[in-house]
């Protein structure tokens, strides 16, 4: 029997860049009042064109997309998990098309974390894991606390080693 001992997900607001998709949508918001306000006179001034009616649609297609993304990376976020167990580490992904990972602990080689600037302000990481054998690494992904799951990783790795 397999026990959980960790379980994670990603850095919400890393992993979808949700605060830029936010500002975006704000600006949008911001401006379609100005622009409306500025293509009102422009017709009724100089050229009797239906640019309110034009831009209504742009303005309403561009929000539509954004919010679809950032739906779309929340449920990519929700559905991502990273799960330490007795046995393994197991890296679970995709709401539409399930993905499910995993290494035991004997098999892992190395261990690399990455951090940017902002990565290392929001204490985040990306983690690549090797095992031996394995040609692609196991990625994990905007994951918060990397050197704490990094330890526990260790951790688990020497005691499943002591139980042989």
């Amino acid at each position: 029997m397999e026990n959980i001992v960790y379980k994670t997900r990603p850095n919400i607001i890393l992993y979808t860049n949700l605060p830029v998709k936010l500002i975006f949508l704000l600006i949008l918001i911001y401006l379609f009042p100005l622009a409306m306000n500025f293509l009102y006179d422009i017709e009724k001034t100089l050229i009797p064109l239906p640019l309110i009616t034009l831009l209504t649609y742009i303005f309403a297609f561009i929000g539509i997309i954004l919010i679809l993304s950032i739906f779309l990376d929340f449920l990519s976020w929700k559905f991502t998990n990273y799960i330490l167990t007795d046995h393994r580490l197991i890296v679970e992904s995709g709401f539409l098309r399930k993905e499910r990972a995993y290494i035991h602990y004997p098999k892992i080689v190395d261990i690399t974390i990455h951090q940017g600037i902002i990565d290392r302000m929001f204490n985040v990481g990306d983690m690549e894991i090797r095992g031996g054998h394995d040609i692609a690494p196991l990625i994990l992904r905007k994951i918060p606390r990397p050197e704490e799951f990094e330890e526990k990783i260790n951790q688990l790795i020497s005691s499943y080693e002591s139980k042989k």
